[in-house]
């Protein structure tokens, strides 16, 4: 009788446990939603998405009767706790919303809080474009996937020098605002040359230095990716190399449309290659349905071109920087394998 007793109090007690850990942890969840969470890193540096958690509010528009009429907004929210990115020696709390802004001219509105403080706004007064959202990523405010493609980071050098990365930018706080370091999007020769819906984040971080994977829907290639190497120096980053790495993404067989690095794609005409990659020196041509392999890509300001290898020989590609460029195929890229999500793209 007593060993029996001993075992269900044994019980009682073991289950007693299990019920303060669940407990525990489902206060912590709500306690602390959207705290940040490491990433990998490498060489001393530290990287923290701040994990935003999607929510949403019934607004009261209007009564009909005795039907009550709400409009649902749906936002996201996360915080960091564990940093200080002010300077002072305390740890900051920083806190992102996203809001739905239900607007035809700008979808969501970006807010970053420093110790409740607002350190940035997005779009700013007057704003029409939403900078820190660029098209293709609308849909990403939900965040029950767990890894929303709205990036939100704090990056820690091997210097010791913090910063806060979003959605295109990266920025240092100074005088109560998060200030423009870095935007992403220039990689990509600025403005629309060479095309449009260009975006960027911080891919990883290594030491003092940060790799910044950005994209574009180019004129030349479609959907296109390249990756940069950007070392820390005077306050800001700038990349390493004038050349980066380079994916663009395929349209397979089966229908399915990966981003396939140092992709090889068939020319729909034919395509000159150049000695170098500023494009002065004509070196061979590659003729229509031939064979051609991508391999790394140029960026300096605002040139950009593509090294290339078909028939064992080697040499550099320019990318049209207008929709007009001779270097197009009627306006269309010089290749095929290319998927176009707005057009029937022809066979």
């Amino acid at each position: 009788m007593i060993r029996d007793e001993t075992r269900r109090a044994a019980r009682v007690s073991t289950a007693a446990v299990v019920a303060i850990a669940l407990l525990t942890a489902l206060a912590m969840t709500f306690m602390m939603p959207g705290e940040a969470h490491a990433l990998k890193a490498t060489g001393g540096a530290k990287m923290y998405r701040i994990q935003l958690e999607e929510k949403s509010v019934d607004t009261f528009l209007w009564s009909s009767g005795s039907e009550e009429h709400y409009e649902s907004k749906i936002y996201a929210e996360g915080v960091s706790r564990s940093f200080d990115i002010t300077g002072d020696g305390k740890p900051d709390v920083v806190k992102v919303t996203v809001e739905d802004e239900s607007s035809p001219v700008s979808d969501y509105r970006v807010t970053v809080y420093v110790n409740n403080q607002r350190a940035l706004k997005i779009p700013k007064d007057g704003a029409t474009v939403l900078d820190a959202w660029s098209w293709g990523y609308e849909e990403n405010i939900s965040c029950d996937k767990g890894k929303e493609n709205f990036p939100c980071y704090i990056v820690k050098l091997k210097n010791g020098k913090l910063f806060f990365s979003m959605q295109n930018n990266l920025y240092v706080y100074k005088g109560g605002k998060l200030k423009n370091v870095v935007n992403y999007k220039q990689m990509l020769g600025g403005g629309e040359r060479y095309g449009d819906m260009k975006t960027g984040y911080v891919e990883k971080i290594s030491g003092n230095n940060i790799y910044v994977r950005a994209e574009m829907n180019s004129l030349s290639l479609f959907f296109m990716q390249v990756q940069f190497k950007c070392a820390y120096k005077k306050g800001t980053f700038k990349p390493v190399s004038t050349t980066g790495e380079l994916w663009v993404r395929m349209l397979r067989k089966n229908g399915s449309t990966p981003f396939v690095k140092a992709p090889t794609l068939k020319t729909r005409k034919a395509v000159t290659v150049y000695k170098n990659a500023k494009c002065t020196s004509k070196k061979f041509t590659v003729k229509k349905g031939k064979k051609i392999k991508l391999t790394k890509v140029y960026i300096k300001g605002t040139a950009m071109s593509v090294k290339v290898k078909s028939g064992g020989k080697t040499g550099w590609i320019k990318m049209a920087k207008t929709g007009k460029s001779k270097d197009l195929n009627n306006g269309w890229p010089p290749f095929k394998n290319l998927p176009y999500i707005f057009y029937n793209w022809p066979s």
